[in-house]
Parts: structure tokens; C-alpha cells; sequence
């Protein structure tokens, strides 16, 4: 059903954590599975001491989820609510049954869900989310969320926020042309905050898939989180991109 599909990502270590030789707090997850497409990227609060294993996990959480009950949440009438009620109730289990405290658990989340004829997107806190639409436009689809300092957000575990987890839902033809998330490292580098606008790269990079197999287009990602990007943000970067190609194409 998804062989149309090509995925690739990249992540890296942010110049600042180089610099203190602190890990990379960001996550990427891609999965094709028989009912669907899961791309997630999370990233790890950088006030917590394990903050990598937050994005870690949470992605893998989800995705494990979707799969044992996928028909719950597409029947669910309220799948922002039931999809918080689950993560707080693992983390808070996590957080019981392990040496890691609730509040470790801090990491923002982007996950996208491509079924047979839609999409799901949920996202909380920062990093962005771009698509390219039937018209072939270059569209932010979901914007960071930031309170009076940029690097202030929402995560998972932010149980005072009921209203943290955007949910995004349309027909798949609004984003089988192309489709970006990524972290707010990458966001500082192609989000232009006064004109509301992204850089042109991010369709250039998803039209990689066009040309070359998703290996070669993840080393070009990579390549150009390390020489471009990153001398944009100091933060961790991480990427993943999706693009449904025609027939004649694959």
C-alpha cells in the first residue's frame, strides 16, 4: 500500500552540546507499517539530565500504540485527549517503576500518521511542520508553540496545558507532495518568524526524493544538517521528510 512512499531523515548533535559534550537530545522515528506510515521527531528539554531518553521514548511509545490499536484512535471522537491520556499515563509509569523522575520526561513531539486516504499530525510544543500541497505551494501546516522566550514551550508532560497536543487532519493528497518535520533547531534555520514564512530549501529537499533512493537522499540530509544548517543553530537538528511518488517514477 506505501511502496509509493519514500522517507528520509537526519539528526545531529547541536554545536552547543558539541562544545560541552552533552548528547543530542533529539529523536527521529520512521516506520512503514501495514496499515500505516509513522515519522515522529521529539525533542528532549535540554533543563533534564535525560533529556534523549524523554524523545526516546515517547516516539517509540506512540508508535507502538498506533500499532496495537490503530482502529481505536481513527474511531476515537476527542484523538487528541485519548492520545495525552495515554502518554501521561505511561510516562507516570514510567516514571514509578524507573530510577527517572516524572519530570525527566520533558520532550516536545511531531508525529505524522500516513493511512490508505488521510493523515494525522499531532504536534506539542516547538519545531514545525511543512507540506506541499496539490497546488505544488510550499505551506506551513503547523507552527511552533513558544510563551515570551523562544526557547520556552510546551512538552508531553506539561499536565497543566490540557490543550498542548494540536491535532491536524485531512484527505492525504494535502501532503503526498511533500512533507518536512523537524525540530526547533532546524526551525531557527528555514522559519522566517516576521514574514511567517519557510525557506525555499525545504522543497528542495523533499524533490531529493524524486531523483534518489531514501539512503542517498538521508546522507544529503545529513550532509546538509552539518555544512548549511547548522551554522544557522547551535541547537541539535533533526529532520524527516516524505514524498508519494507517481508510477513511472519508482
Amino acid at each position: 500500500m506505501f511502496s509509493k512512499y519514500k522517507i528520509a531523515s537526519a539528526i545531529m548533535q547541536g554545536v552547543s552540546h558539541k562544545k560541552t559534550n552533552k548528547k543530542c537530545e533529539d529523536a527521529v522515528l520512521t516506520l512503514k507499517k501495514d496499515k500505516f506510515i509513522f515519522l515522529g521527531v521529539s525533542d528532549g528539554a535540554g533543563s533534564v539530565k535525560s533529556a534523549y531518553t524523554a524523545s526516546w521514548i515517547v516516539l517509540h511509545l506512540l508508535a507502538l500504540e498506533f500499532e496495537e490499536k490503530l482502529e481505536e484512535y481513527l474511531d476515537s471522537k476527542n484523538i487528541s485527549k485519548k492520545i495525552l491520556s495515554f502518554l501521561e499515563t505511561r510516562l507516570m509509569f514510567l516514571a514509578k517503576y524507573t530510577k527517572l523522575e516524572f519530570e525527566e520526561l520533558s520532550s516536545t513531539l511531531i508525529f505524522a500518521l500516513i493511512l490508505e486516504d488521510k493523515y494525522i499530525i499531532g504536534h506539542i510544543g516547538d519545531g514545525i511542520v511543512v507540506n506541499i500541497d496539490q497546488d505544488n505551494s510550499l505551506n506551513i501546516l503547523s507552527k511552533p508553540e513558544n510563551f515570551e522566550f523562544a526557547n520556552e514551550t510546551v512538552f508531553c508532560n506539561t499536565l497543566g496545558y490540557q490543550d498542548r497536543l494540536r491535532i491536524y487532519q485531512g484527505g492525504v493528497s494535502e501532503i503526498q507532495n511533500g512533507l518536512l518535520l523537524c525540530s526547533d533547531g532546524v526551525e531557527d534555520a528555514i522559519y522566517d518568524y516576521k514574514e511567517d514564512k519557510v525557506a525555499s530549501i525545504c522543497e528542495q529537499m523533499i524533490n531529493w526524493l524524486d531523483d534518489y533512493d531514501e539512503e542517498k537522499v538521508s546522507g544529503a540530509l545529513q550532509y546538509n544538517l552539518e555544512k548549511n544548517i547548522a551554522r544557522l543553530s547551535s541547537d541539535d537538528l533533526s529532520v524527516v521528510i516524505l514524498k508519494r511518488l507517481d508510477d513511472d517514477t519508482i
